[in-house]
């Protein structure tokens, strides 16, 4: 079954998306094998405040005739995370790129001081703060164009 099923239940179920993007994390997946999820430590990791639905049945996250199994995001700009792989949802390619690099340092942040202890997460007022504040579309398009910019060469 083709994957362009899963991203066309979403666009279906979701008409604010305008982009879907599907990728193997392996912090994601590290914590999602343990029941874990992303939470904001840090400022990357604040824009996922709403939290980040865990998708926990095993194989693949979709079905032919019912479309997805996942939470399909529940929020925009929105993340899901499963055994194998996550999800993260936006208005563009560009914020879906820099929500996946987002989504990918918070995770593996978050397994590095899990190894060191308990992690200090911050509470939900305060990360969407942060998040309301600086997750706009000149911030997505800087850090886009910084990542281009830095591999390019």
């Amino acid at each position: 079954m083709p994957q362009s099923c899963l991203h066309q239940a979403i666009y279906k179920a979701r008409p604010d998306v305008k982009a879907v993007f599907h990728f193997h994390s392996p912090a994601v997946v590290l914590l999602s094998v343990v029941g874990q999820t992303i939470r904001p430590m840090h400022n990357y990791g604040a824009i996922f405040y709403e939290g980040v639905p865990l998708y926990t049945g095993t194989g693949q996250g979709r079905d032919r005739r019912r479309g997805p199994k996942w939470p399909s995001c529940s929020a925009t700009p929105g993340a899901d995370a499963a055994r194998h792989t996550a999800l993260v949802v936006g208005q563009s390619i560009r914020e879906v790129c820099i929500l996946a690099l987002f989504l990918e340092e918070s995770a593996r942040l978050q397994t590095e001081a899990i190894k060191l202890g308990t992690p200090m997460f911050m509470e939900r007022d305060e990360a969407e703060k942060i998040a309301k504040r600086t997750f706009k579309p000149t911030s997505v398009e800087r850090a886009s164009d910084h990542f281009v910019a830095k591999y390019a060469d």
